[in-house]
């Protein structure tokens, strides 16, 4: 099952999707950032499954940076559960044009918050609602 959704926000005013206010100098607030950064959450059945995600469930995204089988993992968790799955990083799970893990990875730093916003058999598509630290080893280093 292929799903094709249009997240860019096109239209005949905005013909690529973008305001062009970064490239005009005008300042972009974090929660501007956010506001149009989809993921598909994946795995789900390994862990808990999906029956429980809604519409709106807040969602916490941390790096894996340790994960054996992608650099560029990212874990998805949930309070009260832990880890439920991790954001799609392969053409094969990503939802549309929800970005993959590949391309979210340096825009989150350490860990970000979510929500969930679609719930599909192929996968749950999720929004950013808040970004992280930057790194961990930043956060580290200003600990010290």
């Amino acid at each position: 099952m292929k799903i094709q959704l249009n997240l860019k926000g096109k239209n005949k005013e905005n013909p690529d999707g973008d305001s062009g206010r970064e490239e005009a100098g005008e300042e972009i607030s974090s929660k501007e950032k956010t506001e149009k950064i989809y993921f598909t959450l994946t795995g789900t059945r390994h862990y808990f499954g999906s029956s429980f995600l809604k519409r709106g469930t807040k969602l916490m995204l941390e790096k894996d940076p340790d994960n054996p089988y992608d650099k560029e993992a990212i874990m998805v968790k949930r309070k009260g559960l832990g880890k439920i799955g991790y954001v799609a990083n392969s053409t094969h799970t990503v939802i549309g044009e929800s970005m993959s893990a590949g391309r979210l990875y340096d825009k989150i730093g350490h860990t970000a918050q979510a929500k969930a916003v679609l719930v599909t058999p192929a996968g749950v598509l999720c929004r950013i609602r808040k970004l992280g630290e930057k790194s961990y080893a930043k956060r580290n280093e200003s600990e010290v």
